[in-house]
């Protein structure tokens, strides 16, 4: 894939490999083809979805922290809670859509002003703090 994408003008932004369990590693690619950190992902996820998330970004943590509020009181399904990811900085919380695959919500995304001086990195851990799971959450709070 990401030799695909290189073809059409796409530049890897980073990388993060992730133990998730025991022998189970998630092995992501970050490809960016504008200023945004990235405008697609790749990863090897043991879910039966082929797309695990869009992402709508807004101008700041006000709007997100509104939607987190929004989404909670009308009881709309969470897919993860509020948090920050180490690579993109983005602030946000994932939504579960109808569909299956998540919606995540969130503003303050890293931006590459220049390739030049841009150097990819390997994370060890797909969140900086929080984007927990709902039931880790309440079970958690038991």
């Amino acid at each position: 894939m990401i030799d695909f994408y290189a073809l059409l003008g796409f530049r890897v932004s980073d990388y993060i490999r992730q133990e998730i369990a025991p022998g189970r590693v998630i092995d992501a690619a970050f490809m960016h083809c504008n200023g945004r950190h990235h405008t697609v992902a790749f990863a090897a996820f043991p879910f039966a979805k082929k797309l695990q998330h869009v992402m709508l970004e807004v101008h700041d943590r006000i709007d997100v922290g509104c939607a987190y509020d929004r989404l909670l009181n009308a009881k709309a399904p969470l897919a993860m809670t509020l948090g920050m990811h180490p690579n993109d900085l983005m602030f946000s919380f994932y939504a579960q859509t109808p569909s299956g695959f998540a919606l995540e919500f969130g503003c303050g995304g890293r931006v590459i002003t220049n390739d030049a001086p841009w150097h990819t990195t390997t994370y060890d851990r797909f969140s900086l703090w929080g984007h927990k799971p709902p039931a880790q959450v309440a079970a958690a709070l038991s």
